[in-house]
C-alpha cells in the first residue's frame, strides 16, 4: 500500500494535487468556504439600508392563491403517526442473524377491521360497530372540487407568469452557484472519507432491452428452452 499524507487524502488519480487544491483538501468540512450570492432589493435609501420592494396588487393576489393551494395540500399529504424528531434513534445498528427455519410460517389470526366502500372511497374502521375511521380521507365531492380549483389556478395566466419567473430566477441562482463553487465542491467530495461509498451514485444502471441480445440470439434462446425444458 502506498502511504498517504495525514492531511491530504491521497493523490488524485496518481498525481499529487497542486498547492491550491491541497490547501482546500486540508480544511475541515465545517471550515469549507463557498462563495454565496446576495441579491439585494431594488430600492436603496440614503443610509445604505436595503428597503424591501413592495409587491404589486397582482402579485399579492397570486401569493394569496398559492398560499391557499399549499394549505389545501395539507389535507391530502401523508402524515406520520409519530413525528420524525420523536422517533427512537438507532445508535448501533444490529447485525441480522440467520433464520434457523426460513420456510416456517405462522399464520396471523383474523383481525376485527371492517372495510366499507362509499362513493368509490374505501373507509376503514377498527371493527364493524366502530363509527370512527382509522384513516379518514376526503370524500369524492371535496376531492374533485379541490382538483378543479387547482386546475383553474394552473390555467391562470398571471400565476403561470409569476411562477415561471421565480423558477427561472431560482435556476439562474443555482447556475451561478455552480460557476462559483463547482471546483470547491468537487475537491470537498474528494477529501471526504470513504468516498468510494458515495461514488456509487455514479454507476449507470440504465440498460436498454435492445442491448441484451439481437434477433438471432433471442431465437436461439427460445429454441434451446423449448428443446431442453418443454414443460
Amino acid at each position: 500500500m502506498r502511504p498517504t499524507s495525514p492531511n491530504v487524502s491521497g493523490d488524485l488519480h496518481g498525481v499529487p494535487p497542486d498547492p491550491i487544491a491541497a490547501d482546500i483538501l486540508r480544511k475541515e468540512p465545517e471550515h469549507e468556504t463557498f462563495a454565496r450570492l446576495n441579491i439585494s432589493p431594488t430600492g436603496i435609501d440614503s443610509l445604505m439600508y436595503a428597503t424591501l420592494e413592495v409587491p404589486s396588487p397582482d402579485e399579492v393576489d397570486v401569493y394569496v392563491v398559492l398560499q391557499e393551494c399549499l394549505e389545501m395540500r395539507k389535507r391530502y399529504v401523508f402524515k406520520e403517526a409519530v413525528a420524525p424528531w420523536e422517533k427512537e434513534v438507532i445508535s448501533d445498528p444490529s447485525t441480522p442473524k440467520p433464520n434457523p427455519a426460513p420456510f416456517f410460517y405462522a399464520p396471523e389470526g383474523k383481525s376485527d377491521h371492517y372495510f366499507e366502500m362509499q362513493d368509490g372511497v374505501i373507509h376503514v374502521y377498527a371493527n364493524k360497530d366502530s363509527k370512527e375511521e382509522l384513516f379518514p380521507v376526503a370524500d369524492a365531492t371535496t376531492f374533485f372540487t379541490d382538483l378543479h380549483h387547482i386546475l383553474r389556478v394552473i390555467a391562470a395566466g398571471n400565476i403561470r407568469t409569476l411562477c415561471h419567473h421565480r423558477l427561472n430566477l431560482l435556476e439562474q441562482k443555482f447556475n451561478l452557484h455552480l460557476m462559483l463553487n463547482s471546483d470547491r465542491e468537487f475537491l470537498a467530495q474528494k477529501s471526504a472519507p470513504h468516498r468510494d461509498f458515495y461514488n456509487v451514485r455514479k454507476v449507470d444502471t440504465h440498460v436498454h432491452h435492445s442491448a441484451c441480445m439481437n434477433q438471432k440470439h433471442l431465437l436461439r434462446f427460445i429454441k434451446s428452452k423449448l428443446r431442453k425444458e418443454p414443460d
